[in-house]
């Protein structure tokens, strides 16, 4: 009998360790997918736990008590609820993983789609300020066989080239480089930054690797954005007029270039930062986590009656001797 009483006390003390380090990771992965960085998640999960960590210790010494069994009751019951309280509490960080995993499916659909709609972004720059070239370019090789304009002949001074094919040339090749590369006017270039950023987001959101999910998350929270603005900006300053011949048979910008806009609504971020923690899974995660915590409280042996202290002095109750 007292073999498999210590046989069933081991099994619950290695259970309740289990959960109690499964909850750490829990709570863990539940701070780090709400935003923490990984010092500060580590460091409140590993608060909330030794918290769970005394108040078992603490429930299972009240249960276990022989003596002031009364007293013992009540701070056990105390305790009891306090657990149940901090237990609910923390409730969302613990099944907010388990939430976010379960829903991997759905949330890598939306970053691929987001990750594709930036690179479509992308490739619509640089069709769309291409062809805007192309059609400055023509003007230019027109104005080149014939008289221009001041204003034409301003433009072509103010770029540094002159109307003639080879510096037409040159010019046509420098702004297709730009564009290719989304050069700004400070000469610097994003498309092979953006790409890095993009693959590397691909490949995490791919593997859907636990630790690297927040960090794709909010590095494509950041970039959808930029993109766009330095696209727009860049828009905004390409020298592309529109050239034709006027009435007289001479060259003349009939239109300055017009800034594109390049909007691009991204929803993975959105849907990873703002999603519920709780569903069915992450609650029952939760509650099974927490069963296998109180485990060893559960089996723990109940005195039922107080325990008589050796060597005890006897109390004079008035009684008759007899």
């Amino acid at each position: 009998m007292a073999q498999n009483k210590s046989n069933g006390i081991s099994l619950a003390n290695i259970i309740a360790t289990i959960g109690i380090v499964l909850l750490l990771v829990f709570l863990f992965l539940g701070y780090f997918y709400s935003g923490d960085n990984l010092g500060i998640a580590i460091l409140k999960a590993a608060a909330w736990t030794a918290g769970f960590g005394i108040l078992l210790w603490l429930l299972i010494k009240a249960k276990t008590a022989d003596t002031d069994l009364l007293k013992w009751r009540i701070i056990e019951g105390i305790l009891l609820f306090l657990y149940i309280v901090i237990a609910a509490l923390s409730s969302n960080k613990v099944a907010r993983f388990a939430t976010i995993y379960a829903s991997s499916g759905e949330l890598k659909a939306a970053a691929t789609e987001d990750l594709s709609l930036i690179r479509q972004s992308i490739q619509k720059f640089q069709s769309t300020e291409n062809a805007a070239l192309t059609n400055t370019i023509t003007g230019l090789e027109l104005a080149a066989q014939g008289e221009s304009t001041d204003q034409l002949m301003e433009f072509v001074d103010a770029n540094g080239f002159e109307l003639t094919p080879a510096s037409i040339a040159n010019f046509k090749d420098k702004w297709q480089d730009r564009i290719e590369n989304v050069t700004d006017q400070a000469q610097s270039s994003f498309y092979d930054a953006w790409e890095d950023e993009l693959e590397r987001c691909t490949e995490q959101i791919q593997s859907w690797s636990v630790l690297k999910i927040p960090e794709a998350a909010n590095a494509m929270k950041g970039l959808g954005p930029q993109v766009s603005a330095k696209l727009e900006e860049v828009s905004a300053t390409l020298p592309f007029p529109v050239i034709h011949k006027n009435e007289a048979d001479v060259s003349d910008i009939v239109k300055n270039h017009e800034p594109n806009q390049y909007p691009i609504a991204t929803t993975f971020a959105e849907r990873f930062s703002d999603m519920s923690s709780y569903s069915i899974i992450g609650v029952a995660i939760c509650i099974v986590l927490h069963l296998m915590v109180l485990f060893n409280y559960i089996v723990a042996y109940r005195t039922k009656r107080n325990r008589i202290k050796r060597n005890s002095i006897p109390v004079n109750d008035g009684g008759m001797s007899i």
